[in-house]
């Protein structure tokens, strides 16, 4: 079995490269996918400010003066 995790961990480098080096991507490929990165990225953005909202939300209270 360490055999096989140690031609596992040796193969993946490789193949790797030469799919890198064959097989490049095209530009509608690379396209879409900056597409997708900036709608993770505005995705994330809105999830961190909605969670901000319902933390001041919920700290609004606590900090009421009476």
């Amino acid at each position: 079995m360490i055999k096989f995790l140690v031609y596992l961990g040796t193969a993946i480098p490789i193949f790797l490269f030469i799919r890198s080096v064959f097989f490049r991507p095209s530009t509608a490929v690379k396209s879409a996918a900056s597409n997708l990165n900036k709608q993770i990225g505005y995705l994330a953005l809105g999830i961190l400010i909605l969670a901000a909202l319902v933390l001041i939300y919920t700290l609004l209270p606590m900090l009421r003066v009476r």
